[in-house]
This record gives C-alpha cells, sequence and structure tokens, in this order.
C-alpha cells in the first residue's frame, strides 16, 4: 500500500511540477490550462494522497493544489451545482493548507453564488469556526455564528453555534467548570 501511496504522490508532483515547468506560471495558471477531466481528475488524485499523506509540507502543498483545481474546476461549471460543491470542497482544501482568510472568501463565494446549495449552514458553521478557532478573532466569531443561528434555526449547526457563543470569550478552566456543572446537573 506505501508503494501504491509513493506512486501516487511522485505522480501528482510530476504532474504538477510539468504543467508548472510548461506555463512557468503560478498553480492558478497551470490548472487554467487544464480541461474539467483533467482537473476533476487531479482533485481525485490528490484527495487520495492528503488521505494518505503524514508529512506536513506535502499535505499543505497537495491542499493548496487541490484548492486551486478546485476553483479552477467551479469557475469552468460556474452555471452548474457542481461548482458549490468544488468551491466548497476548495475551501475546505485551503483550510487544510492554512489558508484561511481564502477558505473565508470561498465558503462567502459559496453562500452568495449558491444559496440553495445544501450545505450552506456547514459553511457558514465553518467560517464562523474559522474565525473562532484559527484566526482567534472573537467578535467575527459570534457575528458569524450569530448570523448561522438567525438563518438556520432549525439546524443541527445552530444548537451547536449557541454553545459555542457560550464559551467564546471563556478560558479553558470556565469551560471546563461550565461542562462539568452541566454534566453534574444531567445526571440529577
Amino acid at each position: 500500500m506505501k508503494n501504491v501511496f509513493s506512486i501516487l504522490v511522485a505522480s501528482l508532483l510530476m504532474i504538477a511540477c510539468s504543467t508548472s515547468e510548461q506555463s512557468e506560471g503560478s498553480n492558478e495558471d497551470r490548472f487554467s490550462k487544464m480541461n474539467s477531466v483533467e482537473l476533476k481528475s487531479f482533485i481525485d488524485s490528490a484527495e487520495a494522497a492528503l488521505q494518505n499523506t503524514t508529512n506536513v509540507e506535502t499535505m499543505l502543498e497537495l491542499a493548496s493544489d487541490k484548492s486551486n483545481a478546485c476553483i479552477a474546476y467551479a469557475e469552468r461549471n460556474k452555471d452548474q451545482m457542481v461548482a458549490a460543491e468544488m468551491l466548497f470542497e476548495g475551501a475546505t482544501a485551503a483550510r487544510t493548507a492554512k489558508k484561511y482568510n481564502m477558505a473565508i472568501n470561498l465558503y462567502k463565494d459559496v453562500i452568495r453564488d449558491y444559496p440553495t446549495f445544501d450545505k450552506i449552514p456547514d459553511a457558514k458553521f465553518v467560517i464562523a469556526f474559522i474565525y473562532d478557532e484559527d484566526l482567534n478573532n472573537k467578535d467575527a466569531a459570534k457575528k458569524a455564528y450569530l448570523d448561522l443561528i438567525q438563518s438556520h434555526p432549525s439546524h443541527p449547526f445552530a444548537k451547536e453555534a449557541k454553545f459555542l457563543i457560550e464559551q467564546l470569550y471563556m478560558t479553558d478552566a470556565e469551560i471546563i467548570e461550565m461542562l462539568e456543572k452541566k454534566n453534574a446537573e444531567a445526571a440529577k
């Protein structure tokens, strides 16, 4: 299995390097030269490689490339709902690549451009969570959590958002104390 993974990663990197050398441009330029079938194949291969890598640098590079490929795929299919899925997947990959603002912007693109997409509540939750956990911007996180609660009050993420708002400005010790009290009350 390790050999298959090594071959997969090597193939992805060879494709990435050869395409990059041909275009002598950025990653975005490289993906703009691929057709939809090539992009989808690259995205699927990058996901498989991401699932099997333990090397942080490789993971960051693969996630970044996957995100850019998803964006290129979405641009080619922007009039179809598959574009929403690709932008969502690209946003998730951008977060994996630690490109937090890019991820937020991609999730916002999904919300704005595909309002009937079934993962809108998920996108809103992840935006809030990125503000909270990755960017440590508690005020922006609270605003995003409240937007989710207001727009999707019956969604399971709304309940989670309410809980996260409760503990948004708490220290770890205060959170532990709050959870212990809730557990004690639930045990009664």
